[in-house]
């Protein structure tokens, strides 16, 4: 709806500069509400459900698992995500391109810390391998993935895994969910986001505090072994999980 509103506006902004240049005679788009979409904040997917999901995607087309996986640990928007290219990563930081900045997206490259990005990204990184002209992520034809291509795959993958309210754009969301639960700070989550919007970033860190940080797909058990050794020798409980009245997960959860 965001999208389609702001494509609306700028229609009407070059067509209100015709009209007050005497290029025409009226402006001819008219008001339009956006399509009911219900509250898309609740929809993310669970740590088994991005399992199944990516069991799913890897039957559909081979590239579509890393695609994905990448998409949910990195934060991308999907345009950002099929832009990552050979040299993008740099020692221990992933320069991700940045849309939403007014210059091109490789002129806003921002930096991300490889060792938020949780235990599963080094061996997806493994199987990512560039085409020739650097892209991480292309079809047989060796081009890029296209955008159109790449939502095409994702629908019918959410169909296989029977989750059908999940849109490729909410594994952003999904990935901001799961670092809130495992512990993310504000700031943390600003850098991933790439954005400005302080509402949004406290709405993942309130809805996170909610959830054991073990339902992650960020949690490394390795590194809070020895934390949750000693908090069973004090007698404290080291996790609980709560009910899902706060914040719902798409589908069902097997």
């Amino acid at each position: 709806n965001n999208t389609i509103k702001r494509r609306l506006n700028c229609l009407r902004r070059i067509l209100g500069y015709a009209k007050r240049n005497g290029l025409i005679k009226d402006i001819l788009v008219l008001p339009i509400k956006g399509l009911p979409s219900g509250d898309r904040n609740k929809i993310w997917l669970r740590l088994l459900q991005i399992d199944h999901l990516l069991q799913q995607c890897a039957l559909i087309h081979p590239i579509l698992p890393l695609l994905v996986l990448f998409l949910i640990l990195t934060r991308a928007r999907i345009g950002e995500a099929l832009d990552f290219r050979k040299g993008d990563l740099r020692g221990d930081r992933l320069w991700l391109p940045t849309e939403k900045k007014r210059v091109p997206m490789r002129q806003a490259m921002r930096a991300l810390d490889v060792a938020k990005l949780g235990p599963r990204f080094p061996g997806l990184m493994r199987q990512l391998k560039p085409n020739a002209a650097g892209f991480y992520f292309y079809a047989e034809s060796d081009r890029p993935l296209s955008y159109s291509y790449a939502c095409h795959l994702f629908d019918l993958a959410r169909t296989a895994a029977e989750i059908p309210r999940a849109r490729i754009h909410d594994l952003r969301r999904t990935g901001n969910m799961h670092a809130a639960i495992n512990g993310s700070t504000f700031w943390e989550l600003k850098s991933f986001l790439g954005q400005e919007d302080a509402a949004s970033i406290q709405w993942y860190l309130d809805q996170g505090q909610l959830f054991d940080p073990a339902e992650s797909i960020f949690h490394d058990p390795s590194k809070n072994a020895t934390t949750n050794g000693s908090a069973g020798q004090n007698g404290l409980q080291t996790g609980h999980i709560l009910s899902d009245n706060s914040v719902s997960g798409a589908g069902k959860t097997s």
